[in-house]
């Protein structure tokens, strides 16, 4: 899970920090924005999270590749006005108990156990909730607001009823598709890979 932040006039995202993000309602990691509103009269200073010097900046998102998923085609022009900082790491199993007081991790598993290991096991809306819960110990907004919440056997958090997502708020939130694929590109348009067997090779390295 990745979290990130930044300045901007509307909703902001320190986001959630997840190499594998997991914007999908079925999230493997977890990754988070900040966002500030107001002017800084100096830089800011956010522990684990990089600045990303998007403001004034554009890029091509998606990609026409052949072997590209058909939700990521076409290429669509993406321009930011505003900067913001996102974690750096993927959010671990021990920042997410210290945090939400659960681990979805089971002592079981076999994709990982530890308190260094990234959290995986939540859905979008546990990775909101922790978004919610980090912004409440660094005294900042809560990014996501909602009257209820319905949760499936095993704990999960299935839907958030009444979801509003406040962008023009100073506080965590999980990056937009935009902000996660800019940073991962490292601020430019070029593609992630050079060749699709290249990010078979990431994948199976990962």
């Amino acid at each position: 899970m990745h979290c990130k932040i930044g300045t901007r006039t509307f909703p902001i995202i320190r986001l959630n920090h997840l190499a594998r993000l997991l914007l999908a309602a079925s999230i493997s990691f977890l990754s988070c924005v900040h966002s500030d509103r107001a002017p800084q009269t100096s830089e800011p200073d956010y522990a684990g999270m990089k600045k990303i010097s998007a403001s004034g900046k554009s890029f091509l998102m998606g990609s026409n590749d052949s072997a590209a998923n058909s939700d990521e085609k076409p290429l669509m022009p993406v321009t930011f006005s505003y900067d913001y900082w996102i974690d750096s790491t993927e959010v671990t199993q021990e920042q997410y108990q210290k945090t939400t007081g659960t681990n979805p991790v089971a002592d079981t598993s076999s994709y990982g156990k530890g308190p260094d290991f990234p959290v995986y096991n939540v859905t979008w809306f546990d990775a909101a909730l922790f978004c919610n819960a980090k912004s409440r110990r660094q005294g900042l907004d809560t990014v996501y607001t909602f009257y209820s919440m319905a949760k499936n056997s095993a704990g999960n958090v299935t839907d958030l009823v009444g979801l509003h997502i406040h962008y023009e708020r100073n506080g965590i939130r999980l990056p937009t598709e935009a902000e996660w694929e800019f940073a991962a590109r490292e601020e430019s348009s070029e593609k992630l890979f050079k060749s699709f067997s290249d990010s078979l090779q990431a994948s199976g390295d990962a």
